[in-house]
């Protein structure tokens, strides 16, 4: 097994590294609540669900908001509570969620999870039996000025098909608490990347762009690294790191398997792997590439996720709130990043279509979404 220590970045070990990961020293900051964004439009469930049967999809909610200058930021964010009955014969049902976004003179994109400035899809697969959120939290940048929509389109489709099952019951149901909502414009300093979970050392992008495996041999990896500035004024700031990641418990080419490219015959585990995940900050000293402060959330250990072979789909979703430090010595300069390392088990693929992050100063809701 892997420890559960960060991956270097350079001249970071060196700082005292018993100051670097204690938590007490660093603590992750709980500023005072704030005014959040207004929730601009919303469209919800309310007393309703809706089913869908095997291959089926459409359009759940739909919200409209009104831009008044070009590239201008919203936040949205959306929840599809899935359920898959008790009654059905298949042990699970893939659940597949998408924001479809689009503006004045365009169409409505069709589903493509290649698709970086239109949309954002994220899957899970939810067992017989069971419900299960489908979270996604995005930041659209409305590149035109006038009238936007956004859809949440939801379809499904069977991983595993019982032999002489009946298709139109094997279902699942988008349930009451599923919702799709806009924010009002979000604070100019706001930074997002909506890109590839490319690894990186030392702030140098090292893996393909287009996913990145984490294996015993090779089992760490800075992933959605960024640098940001906070501008005057701005003294706490909320982070998000989102990425989806599957377990290698095939290999490349399996017949009936198409979501494991990359995965070598030594990666597989049938069982699933465990990963381990940490939201780092870093805040730099004047004049230097030393950190004056280092928060982490969790905090020190991270925090172990299991991705099982019937979960085969897991979304590791971060989100917190830090300060700004004032201290003389420290800089105003920022680099955030997902630390994440391999356990036990099957290697763990990190996938590039789902891969998001945003640092937004308030007011906003600071772990929502």
């Amino acid at each position: 097994m892997a420890s559960t220590k960060e991956f270097a970045v350079p001249r970071l070990i060196r700082a005292a590294l018993a100051l670097v990961l204690a938590v007490a020293a660093f603590p992750v900051a709980t500023a005072a609540p704030a005014a959040s964004y207004e929730i601009v439009d919303s469209d919800m469930t309310a007393d309703r669900s809706r089913t869908f049967a095997d291959d089926e999809s459409g359009d759940l909610f739909s919200i409209s908001f009104t831009t008044g200058i070009a590239y201008e930021p919203r936040r949205i964010y959306a929840r599809v509570v899935g359920t898959v009955p008790d009654s059905v014969d298949d042990d699970i049902m893939l659940s597949s969620a998408t924001i479809k976004c689009w503006g004045p003179g365009e169409t409505k994109p069709p589903v493509n999870t290649r698709d970086r400035t239109h949309q954002l899809n994220m899957q899970r697969n939810v067992l017989r039996g069971e419900t299960a959120n489908l979270s996604l939290r995005w930041t659209y940048v409305a590149a035109t000025p006038g009238r936007h929509h956004c859809v949440l389109h939801f379809d499904t489709v069977r991983p595993r098909p019982v032999l002489g099952a009946d298709p139109r019951e094997q279902v699942i149901i988008a349930d009451n608490g599923s919702y799709l909502r806009a924010t009002s414009t979000l604070h100019p300093a706001h930074d997002s990347q909506r890109i590839a979970p490319v690894r990186h050392r030392g702030g140098v992008p090292i893996s393909p762009a287009d996913f990145t495996i984490l294996r015993e041999s090779d089992p760490n990896a800075n992933l959605l690294m960024r640098a940001w500035t906070a501008p005057p004024g701005v003294n706490r700031f909320a982070v998000n790191a989102d990425v989806m990641m599957t377990s290698c418990t095939h290999e490349e080419g399996t017949p009936g398997q198409d979501d494991y490219g990359g995965c070598l015959i030594s990666d597989v585990n049938r069982n699933g792997g465990t990963v381990n995940t940490n939201l780092v900050v870093g805040q730099f000293a004047k004049d230097s590439s030393e950190y004056c402060t280092v928060t982490k959330f969790p905090g020190r250990y991270g925090e172990n996720t299991f991705i099982s072979r019937n979960r085969h789909h897991e979304t590791i979703r971060s989100a917190a709130s830090f300060t700004v430090s004032d201290d003389p010595e420290c800089s105003r300069r920022f680099r955030i990043y997902l630390a994440a390392q391999w356990q036990s088990g099957a290697s763990v693929k990190v996938h590039d279509y789902a891969a998001t992050s945003a640092v937004v100063p308030p007011p906003v809701p600071l772990v929502h979404g």
